[in-house]
């Protein structure tokens, strides 16, 4: 049922029984949140299930947030993402649309938590996140910093 990239941060992210007791609805809800066409989507369907279930619980939240991970990792080339409590990693696809430079400088700018491996294939990260709010916070943050262009040389030079 899932499209696009695998996303991985150990918290839990679906569509409980006691908040959708029917099977058939949360199958249905499944296909239309991996199938949703950009965030705009996501928040008309996220409406419309507190409209007609109730308030969301935060395993619903949880699941809505990594749909639009899913989103922006697709759109940058990203198969996979995983996070835990301490680290994680970034798995481009064969084409990624990333900078290969926005990889340098964020490794560069930051050795102790970034590096590339597998052929710089992976960008692996460490990173205190034992909190599922901050592990997911800071994969969209880096999702956001992959989706920059790099900064031009002389941009660099002004700014330091």
């Amino acid at each position: 049922m899932q499209t696009g990239p695998e996303i991985n941060l150990r918290i839990p992210a679906l569509i409980p029984e006691d908040y959708l007791p029917d099977v058939h609805n949360r199958l249905v809800l499944y296909k239309r949140i991996s199938s949703a066409a950009g965030a705009p989507a996501l928040l008309a369907l996220e409406a419309e299930m507190r409209d007609r279930f109730g308030p969301l619980p935060p395993a619903v939240l949880n699941l809505m947030q990594v749909a639009r991970l899913r989103q922006q990792a697709d759109a940058l080339g990203i198969a996979r993402i995983e996070a835990g409590a301490a680290s994680g990693l970034v798995e481009f696809a064969r084409s990624p649309r990333v900078d290969p430079l926005t990889i340098v400088e964020l490794v560069q700018q930051d050795p102790r938590r970034f590096r590339l491996d597998g052929g710089g294939t992976r960008l692996r990260f460490t990173e205190s996140l034992a909190e599922p709010g901050r592990r997911m916070d800071f994969v969209s943050g880096l999702l956001g910093r992959l989706a920059a262009p790099a900064r031009s040389p002389t941009t660099r030079s002004s700014s330091r």
